[in-house]
């Protein structure tokens, strides 16, 4: 038998096809560590280049919000609770810049473009140059030494400028270098994928003569260009989306309430789990993102046509209702997804319910002039409320503000 099976047929020499069978299976071995390392790397790089993105994101906002709350004082210098508001409001917007400095400094950039962190470094210079110039002033104003105009002096204003122009012009450095990075990736990444085709292509073809190579080697390749295509778009997009359940996130909200309420009552509604943590805690990060994901999408389902649905932090629900909806309508859909939200969900054939605090709350653009993050911390301070009866009386509830 061995001598057979070891036997030189014409066409055929067994020695040659262990020998290509060995070479195959280890060049496939290596094909698959590289793979498995070029998909680590893109993943890693894809993290960081969006979380970098998406802070940059929410400074230029907080500067426009600075910006929007000096011109306020400057139309209105008469209206001493509204000097005070909007000085109260720059103070807010200029920490939440600064936290989120903090957050990009923590952000490994070495992959994307080396020279981002000392780009975005004076950025910050010049947006606190501004800002001190701002707050420098808005204590005389405030006392009335001084003028409101004082804001809008050439000396302010120039820094003004400056500041706007050096954040937008690091998140459109940050954008390009994120898609640079992609197109080498990718292009790196199609190298390996069509060695391994190659390989393993040659290898069947070898042993048993495969006819399929070209058709698999087509289709990795237009879903590698589909990926890199679809890869700028979904770095901007992901600055204004929640990654766990695809829908909108704070910022996202932020930009609608800030345009509707100029013009509109609104009508809003946030939800947010009691005891979410436990999720974590016992069944893992990866089984509560999923649970969110599940019953968030039920509750869209149901209010779609009525409301926008936005993901704000990573159990909270906010639903902002059409102009057409009436107080009762908007009250009575609340109701209808609270119990959606805190009935049983099956996840991975485990049944899970949490009691849910909600709040209702209608802005009246007649009466009241609130910023969008105005808005949205009253909606917390409601939900902070709503949770400690919910504690309380272990049930699920929805709390109107006014």
């Amino acid at each position: 038998m061995k001598k057979r099976r070891n036997q030189v047929i014409e066409g055929y020499n067994p020695k040659v096809y262990r020998n290509l069978s060995a070479m195959f299976v280890i060049l496939t071995i290596i094909n698959i560590v590289i793979v498995f390392f070029s998909f680590q790397i893109i993943g890693y790089g894809l993290y960081h280049a969006e979380t970098a993105l998406s802070c940059i994101a929410n400074i230029d906002s907080n500067v426009e919000t600075i910006n929007k709350n000096v011109l306020e004082i400057v139309i209105h210098p008469d209206d001493k609770d509204k000097i005070t508001s909007n000085a109260e409001n720059i103070k807010a917007s200029y920490e939440a810049i600064n936290k989120t400095a903090d957050k990009f400094r923590e952000i490994d950039l070495s992959n994307i473009d080396k020279t981002l962190p000392e780009d975005f470094e004076n950025s910050i210079q010049q947006i606190t140059l501004y800002y001190n110039l701002v707050s420098g002033h808005l204590d005389d104003v405030n006392s009335g030494f001084s003028e409101a105009d004082v804001l809008y002096n050439s000396n302010i204003n120039e820094h003004r400028i400056d500041a706007l122009t050096s954040i937008e012009k690091l998140f459109e450095k940050q954008d390009k270098a994120t898609y640079d990075f992609f197109c080498k990736i990718a292009k790196r990444f199609l190298l390996v994928i069509a060695s391994l085709l190659v390989t393993m292509a040659a290898g069947i073809y070898a042993i048993q003569k495969s006819k399929k190579r070209d058709k698999n080697f087509a289709i990795q390749i237009q879903e590698s260009r589909m990926k890199t295509d679809n890869i700028r778009q979904k770095a901007k997009d992901l600055a204004y989306m929640n990654i766990i359940s695809g829908m909108q996130n704070r910022y996202s909200l932020e930009e609608e309430l800030t345009e509707r309420t100029k013009t509109d009552n609104v009508i809003i509604t946030m939800f947010s789990y009691n005891y979410f943590k436990q999720i974590n805690e016992n069944y893992g990060r990866n089984f509560a993102d999923e649970f969110i994901s599940e019953v968030f999408k039920k509750a869209n389902e149901k209010a779609k046509y009525d409301a926008k649905l936005y993901h704000l932090e990573n159990n909270e629900l906010c639903v902002v209702f059409n102009n057409d909806i009436t107080q009762k309508q908007a009250a009575e859909l609340s109701e209808e997804l609270l119990l959606i939200l805190s009935n049983i969900t099956y996840v991975q054939n485990k049944p899970i319910q949490l009691t849910v605090a909600g709040t209702i709350y209608q802005y009246d653009n007649t009466k009241e002039s609130l910023s969008a993050s105005k808005i949205i911390m009253t909606l917390d301070q409601g939900i902070a409320k709503a949770k400690t009866i919910c504690h309380s009386q272990n049930k699920s509830m929805l709390l109107p503000i006014n």
